[in-house]
């Protein structure tokens, strides 16, 4: 008999909870402990005319397995009240339903996809996915945590991070187009290796699905088939570029702390109309966007020409001007190595956070090992430069951002980093 030990709740997503948690064996009166923990993520709102859906999604995801992808390992499915009881509670996993991880390169996805499972449709059970665990940050909580302190993560450690996602996204997108690139997908340990996840909305390249993901982070072609799918019209073939323009994204706002496709004002005042008017509203207001973003050069004074060039060519309005996954790897690769005396690495951020975490504490004091690993942090001057400021003022009244980047702050973004902005200005 499987049990798991449900040690406590990470949180909660748009399908269901999120647990963490470890096996359990049984056997007679005996219980043996695994104590390795994994994250179990609960699908409770599956219709029966999605299963078939989401077991080849469950069996797609554990085809990724690369060093840059948080592993799946398999599905189960546990009792609703159970669940419910967690945390410390033992769960029994009746009818296990654990799909083989891949072995020898003789198992490809379509063969993976065409095995015949036997359904569970027990209406008092939940799916549960087992998945990694990685302590850590996402990009959302650490970009944000940078934010509260004035601060932007360092441009090396954000290409870095980049530059590993383009490692993972070279990979997937020989199967699928993950469909939901944004920061909170974005994960980094704390051995500092940052790890792309949630393959939940994944599909094969070239299907036509309805719109599904972030409208902060979409591309055109995403929201055109939002447009779509409300008017009831074809949608366009799910490709590769999708995945691409959305990262682009998430890179210029790790860069310049402003994510170009958010405008608060004007999608709190289409919000108001009935939905799905009111989809359709935000839908061509983020359209529209994608084709009037200024490069991120324009919007603070510290982008680098050529790295605000690679984000233009990942957010072309028109998908068959981006490079793919592996051209633009290999771009930023090229960039670190001519800009770059010594190359970031997971050790670089692992190093980094460490120190990151312990600013305040006034007996902290970072090691020489630590210093070591931050050499890609070096200025012009030759030293280490740890703070990278989201606002500054230089001597000679030079603002970190452009007259554009403020007007953009302050019209746009009401609701998130103009507070800090407004402090600044009153200096």
């Amino acid at each position: 008999m499987t049990l798991y030990k449900i040690l406590r709740k990470l949180g909660e997503g748009g399908m269901g909870e999120v647990y963490l948690a470890n096996r359990v064996e049984k056997i007679g009166e005996k219980v043996f402990s695994d104590y390795n923990t994994f994250v179990l993520k609960t699908v409770k709102a599956l219709r029966p005319d999605k299963l078939e859906d989401f077991i080849r999604e469950v069996k797609t995801s554990i085809v990724m397995r690369h060093e840059n992808i948080v592993s799946t390992y398999g599905v189960t499915r546990l009792p609703i009240i159970e669940l419910e009881k967690a945390p410390k509670d033992m769960v029994e996993a009746f009818e296990q339903y654990v799909i083989k991880q891949i072995k020898g390169k003789d198992e490809t996805l379509e063969r993976i996809l065409s095995t015949d499972e036997t359904k569970l449709t027990d209406e008092n059970s939940v799916y549960c996915i087992e998945m990694e665990y990685i302590e850590g940050y996402d990009l959302k909580q650490l970009h944000q945590k940078h934010i509260e302190k004035n601060r932007l993560i360092p441009i090396p450690i954000t290409t870095f991070i980049i530059y590993k996602t383009l490692k993972a996204l070279e990979f997937a997108h020989r199967f699928l187009v993950h469909r939901d690139i944004s920061p909170d997908n974005i994960l980094v340990n704390t051995e500092g290796a940052p790890k792309l996840t949630d393959f939940g909305i994944a599909c094969i390249k070239g299907e036509r699905e309805t719109f599904a993901g972030k409208l902060a982070y979409s591309s055109p072609e995403q929201l055109m088939n939002l447009k779509a799918a409300i008017e009831g019209r074809k949608t366009l073939p799910l490709q590769p570029s999708m995945d691409i323009y959305s990262l682009g994204i998430v890179f210029y706002e790790l860069l310049t702390g402003v994510n170009p496709l958010v405008d608060d004002v004007k999608e709190e005042e289409a919000s108001k109309a009935a939905y799905p008017l009111s989809m359709m509203k935000i839908a061509d207001l983020t359209l529209q966007k994608s084709y009037t973003m200024p490069e991120p050069k324009e919007i603070r004074q510290d982008i680098p020409e050529e790295l605000s060039g690679i984000i233009a060519n990942m957010l072309e309005p028109e998908e068959s001007y981006r490079k793919n996954a592996e051209e633009l790897r290999n771009e930023l690769f090229d960039y670190m190595t001519k800009t770059y005396a010594v190359q970031p690495t997971e050790e670089t951020i692992e190093a980094y956070i460490q120190i990151f975490e312990k600013e305040g504490d006034e007996h902290f004091k970072p090691t020489q090992t630590q210093l070591k690993r931050l050499q890609s942090l070096k200025n012009k001057e030759g030293k280490i430069q740890l703070k990278r400021y989201a606002f500054y003022k230089t001597p000679d009244n030079t603002l970190s951002y452009t007259d554009k980047g403020i007007q953009i702050i302050k019209t746009q973004h009401k609701q998130t980093i103009n507070k800090i902005l407004r402090k600044l200005l009153k200096k």
